[in-house]
């Protein structure tokens, strides 16, 4: 009776250890129904020192395999049970997302701006190119604010739409608390702190922002991604920059006029939509994203905003 309990009791101590570890460690699992030294039946201690991982199946005479072996090209012995069961695991731990500027996509776009004493042009080419593929060639890069303030984008159009939206989302709450829309000097600094928040992830929109001050007087700031602006006499952002930029630097040396360190180019206002038509038709001829046409809003103090189209080349 005593040797009877005993073995009772060994039996519901070890049991639950190695269901234990067959459920936790299935990889280091080597239990069988081999016998023992004894006739008398199946042993546990066998179970445990047996090399072969078999699961026991109670009742039964035979060792039932829970896994099957191969032997690859390299003569290597695989474990099929083991390698579905790793298939069905995570390999490794989730990664935080990280962006980099190889994930967004250049979709072309120059836009160009001139301020005047009492006046100011932006304008923006209508081509949507990706790599040497047009994706348009009818698109709006302009955005009016009010009728004295407009915004330009180029780069990126997928982060040039979301801005938009969330910039015309927070001009229409700042509308309907002031009863008025937002100057030119105030969205300056509006757009800064709105590119600024997403200096984490920024958004590969070239923005300018042209209009006019409480004076009267042509304004244009300009950013780089990350909200950093200062106001200039005239600017140029996008694929054409490089092309156009040197044009405009002519009229902004402050050596030449003392209106340039008023923020003003020495132009009157037929003069600088001149010189923006040359510059957009010089950079279409040597920018293959530049073409098919130009969108010019043309500011003046007193006047409602003056739209004009140019044509391009279509190469």
């Amino acid at each position: 009776m005593g040797c009877a309990t005993a073995r009772g009791s060994v039996v519901f101590v070890v049991l639950p250890l190695v269901l234990t570890s067959l459920l936790l460690h299935p990889s280091q699992a080597r239990y069988s129904l081999s016998s023992s030294s004894s006739t008398s039946g199946p042993s546990i201690w066998g179970a445990i020192l047996d090399e072969e991982p078999y699961l026991p199946f109670v009742g039964s005479g035979i060792k039932p395999s829970c896994r099957s072996s191969s032997s690859d090209a390299s003569g290597m012995v695989t474990d099929s049970w083991l390698s579905s069961l790793e298939a069905s695991l995570p390999t490794h731990r989730p990664q935080a997302y990280k962006w980099g500027p190889e994930m967004v996509e250049d979709n072309g776009g120059t836009v160009l701006a001139l301020a005047g004493s009492d006046y100011c042009i932006i304008g923006a080419d209508t081509r949507l190119s990706s790599d040497y593929r047009i994706r348009t060639r009818n698109v709006s890069r302009l955005m009016e604010v009010s009728s004295h303030t407009y915004m330009g984008m180029a780069g990126s159009w997928a982060d040039s739409t979301a801005l938009r939206r969330e910039m015309a989302y927070d001009l229409s709450c700042f509308e309907a608390k002031h009863g008025r829309p937002i100057g030119t000097a105030a969205l300056g600094t509006f757009l800064s702190n709105c590119l600024y928040l997403h200096r984490l992830q920024p958004m590969y929109a070239l923005n300018l922002v042209a209009g006019l001050d409480d004076k009267g007087r042509g304004a244009i700031y300009s950013y780089d991604v990350i909200g950093s602006f200062n106001r200039v006499a005239a600017a140029c952002c996008g694929r054409g920059q490089e092309l156009m930029q040197p044009v405009l630097d002519q009229f902004t040396t402050e050596d030449r006029n003392q209106s340039v360190r008023q923020g003003c180019v020495p132009l009157s206002c037929e003069e600088a939509l001149r010189v923006m038509k040359d510059a957009f038709l010089s950079g279409a001829e040597r920018e293959i994203s530049i073409g098919d046409g130009v969108e010019i809003v043309v500011l003046r103090k007193g006047h409602r905003p003056r739209v004009e189209k140019l044509k391009l080349p279509q190469h």
